[in-house]
């Protein structure tokens, strides 16, 4: 590991995470379904980049090789410094997230309020909001997907084996770290 760029590495994603949440603040609190919903969402990919830079300076492979590797270091008081600054910067960002999360918890919660009276839960989108437990639609036109990075509609079907359309497990990641 090349332990001299950690400070310089950090301090980039640190600046990076600032970045996002000053931009993305104001459109989550205009409107968080415009924001989950439209292109905005595509703004926090911005850190995969910056991750994948962070791990190309300090010229390891994963997460885990730069925490070991700074672990070593941590007498160091510059490396102390930049590491808990990362920590730090991180924990802010996983606060953004998880008041988007509670933002949108409240949307569907309003959405399901609304289906237990029969007048259904349809988006700002018009599409049916999606749940935990819900099952997924057997068509493809029935789902609808956008690919973040190519902004186009995809569906999860083109992942899969031509034999093996019948289960499928998702999971929806949302951080980048």
């Amino acid at each position: 590991m090349k332990i001299n760029s950690l400070p310089p590495a950090t301090n980039s994603v640190c600046k990076k995470i600032d970045s996002i949440i000053q931009e993305c603040t104001a459109l989550v609190e205009e409107s968080v379904s415009t924001f989950v919903n439209g292109n905005q969402v595509k703004k926090l990919g911005g850190l995969i980049r910056e991750y994948t830079h962070f791990l190309e300076q300090l010229e390891v492979s994963t997460r885990q090789e730069a925490e070991s590797g700074w672990i070593q270091h941590l007498h160091d008081d510059t490396i102390n410094e930049s590491v808990e600054a990362l920590m730090n910067k991180e924990d802010e960002f996983q606060q953004f997230l998880d008041g988007i999360d509670n933002k949108l918890a409240s949307i569907v919660e309003t959405d399901r309020q609304a289906d237990n009276e029969g007048t259904g839960r349809i988006t700002d989108t018009g599409h049916e909001a999606c749940s935990i437990g819900d099952v997924l639609p057997q068509h493809d036109e029935e789902l609808h997907l956008v690919d973040v990075s190519s902004c186009k509609r995809v569906s999860p079907f083109d992942y899969l084996s031509p034999g093996n359309k019948s289960s499928v497990a998702m999971v929806f990641l949302r951080h980048f770290g």
